[in-house]
């Protein structure tokens, strides 16, 4: 890569990204509290029938803030994979509580069904 501010070439070819999401177990799930300030935590997902699948008590702090934004993000790297380091995913997320998810059943996003 000549130009790193091209990164076109680091793009994931999508077998490799479906081999990572399917490899791995683990994400950075990111969102930005009531005052506004970024915070990640690593999380256990479950990636099915192109959907994330992720889960959390009520009671955390990071769902106030996530039901006032509807938007977070989760990072996922191959580090702990037989894919070895350096390829990385991200995706954007609009997330609903079980209460919501249970009246809409999914969100379709793009291809993606979210919940």
């Amino acid at each position: 890569m000549t130009d790193s501010e091209n990164l076109e070439e680091c793009w994931l070819d999508s077998d490799v990204r479906d081999q990572l999401l399917e490899l791995q177990n683990e994400c950075i799930f990111m969102w930005v509290n009531t005052a506004g300030q970024p915070f990640g935590v690593t999380m256990s997902y479950i990636w099915r029938n192109g959907s994330f699948w992720l889960t959390c008590a009520k009671a955390r702090k990071r769902v106030p803030a996530i039901e006032k934004s509807g938007y977070a993000a989760i990072a996922i790297t191959s580090k702990g994979t037989e894919l070895g380091t350096g390829k990385t995913a991200s995706y954007s997320c609009l997330l609903y509580t079980s209460d919501a998810a249970d009246d809409m059943q999914c969100v379709d996003l793009g291809g993606r069904r979210i919940i």
